[in-house]
């Protein structure tokens, strides 16, 4: 499904004029929508314990934009007003199969910017206040109606308001509104102030996509050179002079931290090994237990030829690097953080596992049980990063 196709765009036209520069509302851009999941089902999965949650009332019995965190029971929301709240539930796209699969028709984004799919429900008028957020999103209305309004730019100088943790803008001028049904998609870039306020109970999906800000690229990167440079490279001053001022930092020690820095900012290969980890890290702890068996090739090339897909986790995140070396290109794939240490030499595997959240294997058989790709599939098997249906 092309989901820019009521908009008039393709999406080479969507990146170029939109992208992180002003919003793009399409009617129907999901044709004949259901939704993944009822109000009821997510109310439930807001009880449970690993599930992260919230609730906003705007006219809260503390105070305003009053917020709850999960997980929640059945008397939470017995006591719930008639309207003006709404609640939130984050990643349904890690414990809903088909709720990940509606993260594909964005594969025109890389997937390692995608962070999860929230839902949210609101009873009539409500709503989670006018703000703006540091990343895009992609806003599916599923059921019912929401007015969704958007203002102009917002900058380091705009003011939230002081009585509530949310960051609620003090004050929201409307440039432009749209009335979203089910099926109706409204993209938003950052720092976009908006306002949705629901005018029929309603479901709406929000597909955010990942923007760690330069202070947490920074600290990571520091730590992961860190840890791999250890212990033994010290700081020497071997050439030094003396001087005048012990108290003194001079700039030939300025210059030689320097060089220390600027020497790791230029590994550009351990920059690349860095972010591929960095960005195939889970949101969320995986849940899983000790691996209960091992298998092998044999057994694995069985199991694909009984089967009609293969699945990635629903928890999982797959990326991967390609490297020019003397002896060719060298691939590498991440899962969950992790380098998995596989020699994989066929582009064509590694590119399908990360592409595709649902393979067929029947398409991919000769592909998947060839004698090098089958125990790249049978470790993931066994890590319960794929499995099969």
């Amino acid at each position: 499904m092309d989901i820019f196709k009521n908009a008039g765009i393709t999406k080479e036209e969507f990146l170029a004029e939109y992208w992180q520069k002003k919003p793009l509302f399409i009617p129907n851009a999901f044709t004949d929508f259901e939704a993944v999941i009822t109000a009821d089902e997510l109310a439930g999965l807001s009880c449970e314990e690993n599930i992260e949650s919230r609730i906003i009332i705007e006219n809260g019995k503390a105070h305003p934009w009053e917020l709850s965190n999960g997980p929640f029971d059945n008397e939470t929301f017995a006591n719930l007003p008639e309207e003006g709240w709404t609640l939130l539930v984050q990643a349904v796209d890690q414990v809903i199969p088909q709720a990940s699969q509606l993260l594909d028709h964005f594969n025109f984004i890389p997937n390692w910017r995608l962070d999860d799919l929230m839902i949210s429900f609101a009873a009539p008028e409500g709503s989670v206040g006018p703000h703006y957020d540091q990343y895009d999103v992609f806003l599916i209305q599923a059921e019912g109606e929401r007015l969704w309004q958007i203002g102009a730019p917002c900058d380091a100088s705009t003011e939230f308001r002081k009585d509530t943790p949310l960051h609620i803008l003090t004050e929201f001028d409307a440039t432009e509104e749209w009335l979203t049904k089910p099926g109706d998609l409204l993209y938003i870039p950052p720092r976009i102030p908006h306002l949705g306020v629901a005018k029929t109970p309603c479901q709406t999906y929000s597909v955010g996509f990942r923007a760690p800000s330069h202070g947490e690229i920074l600290e990571s990167f520091s730590s992961f050179v860190a840890d791999k440079l250890g212990q033994d490279l010290r700081f020497t001053d071997t050439d030094s002079t003396g001087s005048t001022n012990p108290g003194l930092i001079t700039e030939e020690t300025i210059s030689q931290l320097s060089s220390v820095i600027q020497q790791a900012l230029d590994d550009k290969e351990a920059i690349k090994e860095w972010f591929a980890g960095f960005m195939s890290e889970p949101k969320y702890e995986e849940n899983k237990d000790e691996i209960p068996f091992e298998i092998t090739n044999q057994e694995m090339t069985d199991i694909l030829k009984s089967s009609t897909e293969l699945r990635r986790s629903e928890q999982t995140r797959f990326v991967y690097t390609e490297s020019n070396t003397e002896n060719g290109s060298l691939f590498e794939l991440f899962v969950n953080g992790s380098k998995i240490e596989c020699i994989i030499e066929n582009k064509d595997l590694i590119a399908l596992l990360c592409q595709e959240r649902c393979i067929p294997i029947n398409n991919h058989i000769n592909l998947l049980t060839t004698h090098e790709n089958i125990s790249i599939i049978r470790h993931l098997y066994e890590q319960d990063w794929l499995y099969v249906e």
